[in-house]
């Protein structure tokens, strides 16, 4: 595993949005997976050249690389390294001409001045959000500042004063971002009042040329007591217990008088029936309608023959020693039919699949590696918000089993929301289909934030100004 962290003059680290020639991984803000002796040479190599080119964004004025062996499992040794520019970038550097452009030299940054970049996030009642990010300054600054605008669920602005915010005669809320570093983190809590449904931040500076610009769109999160470290259990990781953690720290929603403890309220019976399927509609077009298919007790998958399915399915199966055949057994996608079948039986017994799968897989704990794979994860998407569906259209003892397969669904979301590389294209591409549906949770999440819709951009539009243009 190669790992890159970018450094100014002043030997900050500066956290690129996205940087070509490299992918995000878990372990550093960029990087890049690097092949073994044994898959280039067979298994008896001893040794691989390797070599990779990627692009330096200014203003970083150096970079700093550390290799790892995959999970630290096996030592090795690393023969002459070498960091030097490449071919004709080096003399365009040296001669001072202007930095590639174009959409495969652009490093996601976005540009800060005095009108903000505005983005609009759904609350949990109550909850505050933290925004986490980082912004480059070029220069001297006065800093930036984040405005704070909060909406009922009417879409009515709430007038100001909000709980601690600060305030001019010319900003009506905001939160102060002072920038000491060439690359300058920073992390803002905003607290929402009470009949608060929406927040909309926007993001800018006092002066008219500052210099600043923001590494990438921040982060937002949930407050602690909401986060899934806080609410999994080592004792109990399983799917009830986690969301029954969550609903309890959520709090009663009123709505048709469903019990204490029920995810039914969060669901929008409306949204799951229109669920986009793009991924299933392709494969049935390349493959066939029979490429995919679960009948009399057996699955045919990957052009494989049929395996019976056993009544308690093992979920790390691999009968056919192939991975085609358990990326298709783990995506669930083989469920769709029964999930959709005018039979309850039939439906239920698919339900009682995913619920089986759920209970097998709890976080962390895959019963099989593949399962993870972004092309298995998005087409296992699809299948599960179908199983949802089934699950909340017969609703009589569904509780618990909704419970499941909306845990299942968020197993999906979380690992491959963020992820910029290719490996998680597929699954960003199923994701961005129904972005307008904000995963069916209706409550907690009235609108996805502005980067999710059109064309992905923020607004740079003042949502709380008489004058504003929409």
């Amino acid at each position: 595993m190669l790992g890159v962290v970018f450094l100014s003059q002043d030997g900050s680290e500066i956290d690129f949005a996205r940087v070509p020639g490299l992918a995000r991984t878990s372990m550093d803000a960029h990087g890049d997976w690097l092949a073994g002796p044994a898959w280039e040479g067979g298994a008896g190599a001893r040794a691989v050249s390797v070599r990779r080119c990627f692009y330096l964004p200014a203003p970083a004025a150096g970079v700093a690389v550390v290799i790892r062996s995959w999970r630290n499992a096996h030592p090795f040794r690393i023969i002459g390294p070498e960091i030097r520019p490449a071919g004709a970038s080096a003399s365009s550097a040296e001669d001072g001409a202007a930095p590639p452009r174009g959409r495969l030299a652009q490093d996601g940054r976005i540009d800060l001045g005095p009108h903000p970049v505005w983005f609009r996030h759904g609350l949990v009642p109550g909850r505050p959000l933290v925004f986490r990010g980082q912004v480059i300054a070029q220069g001297r600054t006065e800093g930036a500042l984040a405005q704070i605008c909060f909406r009922d669920a009417g879409g009515s602005p709430i007038p100001p004063p909000y709980p601690d915010t600060l305030s001019t005669l010319s900003v009506p809320a905001f939160l102060d971002i002072p920038v000491h570093r060439q690359a300058y983190r920073f992390t803002l809590k905003v607290s929402p009042p009470l009949q608060a449904a929406t927040l909309e931040i926007g993001f800018g500076t006092w002066e008219a040329d500052p210099g600043l610009a923001l590494a990438a769109a921040p982060d937002a999160l949930l407050d602690d007591d909401l986060r899934l470290a806080n609410l999994t259990d080592d004792a109990d990781p399983g799917a009830e217990a986690v969301l029954a953690r969550l609903l309890g720290r959520l709090g009663p929603l009123h709505d048709g008088g469903a019990g204490a403890g029920s995810i039914r309220p969060y669901l929008d019976a409306a949204l799951l029936a229109e669920r986009p399927s793009p991924l299933r509609s392709f494969a049935r077009l390349r493959d066939g309608a029979e490429a995919c298919v679960w009948a009399e007790g057996a699955i045919r998958l990957a052009s494989r023959p049929a395996w019976p399915l056993p009544d308690v399915p093992d979920w790390a199966a691999d009968p056919f020693r192939s991975q085609a055949w358990r990326l298709a057994y783990q995506s669930l996608d083989w469920t769709w039919g029964a999930a959709e079948s005018p039979e309850r039986a039939v439906r239920e017994r698919a339900v009682a699949i995913a619920v089986s799968w759920s209970r097998a897989n709890p976080w962390g704990q895959p019963a099989d590696s593949l399962s993870q794979h972004p092309a298995c994860t998005a087409r296992r998407l699809e299948a599960l918000l179908s199983l949802l569906q089934a699950a909340a259209r017969d609703a009589a003892g569904a509780n618990g089993r909704a419970r499941s397969i909306s845990w299942a669904v968020r197993s999906c979301v979380t690992p491959w929301l963020w992820r910029r590389s290719w490996r998680s294209t597929r699954w960003q591409a199923r994701f961005w289909s129904f972005r307008s549906q904000p995963l069916c949770w209706r409550p907690v999440w009235p609108s996805p934030p502005s980067r999710w819709r059109g064309t992905g951009r923020p607004s740079r539009c003042s949502p709380c100004s008489a004058a504003s243009r929409r």
